[in-house]
């Protein structure tokens, strides 16, 4: 039902702590995209992404923080999809459901 696209630039570590805490507060409910807008840091962001069940997209030339987020949207196979940062962070176990009753 939902996507959360994660699109970043030179983020590191912090990528994978945004994924973690998606799954730390609603498992497997949600799908994860990550698209890495050409960072030039060396941070292996794939391996992360494997390790948290995400699809991994990376861009060849930076495109810009709005056209790392549409190459997201694109690859979509939910109806729904949340937009956020490399540096976010999730608390709230099962705020996905969230959405369901907003839709609703």
């Amino acid at each position: 039902m939902l996507t959360v696209i994660i699109s970043f630039l030179n983020e590191g570590k912090e990528v994978a702590k945004t994924m973690e805490s998606i799954r730390l507060t609603a498992g497997n409910e949600v799908d994860i995209i990550c698209v890495n807008d050409a960072s030039t840091d060396g941070y292996n962001y794939q391996k992360d992404a494997q390790k948290y069940g995400a699809l991994y997209i990376e861009n060849k030339e930076c495109l810009g923080c709005a056209e790392a987020r549409e190459v997201g949207v694109s690859f979509c196979k939910t109806n729904y999809f949340l937009i956020v940062d490399g540096h976010m962070r999730f608390y709230h176990n099962y705020w996905w459901k969230e959405f369901e009753i907003a839709i609703k």
